[in-house]
């Protein structure tokens, strides 16, 4: 009878055993897979800090550009412009006329 009992309960640990070396095979797979993972996370990670770094030194580059535009549109409005207006009024070259209206367009 003790017999029967410790094989059952050595059949019942060998059975525990097997499943424990299963799963812990499949922990480490995963494991595996999810270091795999958290490398390309990271690179993808260190890639889209580089685009935005890029992508903000082009905003700030594009908004030196227009802020130099808009000041030289303010030039044109405030000296070019009338200087060109007097010069139309004293000259007849269609040079000049084209030029006015180039820039009275702007």
């Amino acid at each position: 009878m003790l017999k029967r009992i410790f094989s059952r309960a050595k059949s019942s640990i060998n059975e525990i055993f097997s499943r424990m070396q299963s799963v812990s095979a499949q922990v480490d797979r995963i494991t595996i897979q999810l270091q795999k993972h958290q490398t390309h996370l990271t690179r993808d990670i260190e890639l889209l800090d580089t685009l935005y770094d890029k992508n903000k030194q082009y905003f700030d580059d594009l908004s030196l550009h227009i802020i130099a535009a808009q000041q030289k549109k303010l030039q044109l409005e405030n000296e070019k412009l009338p200087q060109l207006q007097q010069q139309a009024q004293q000259s007849t070259n269609q040079w000049i006329f084209n030029k006015l209206q180039i820039c009275s367009n702007l």
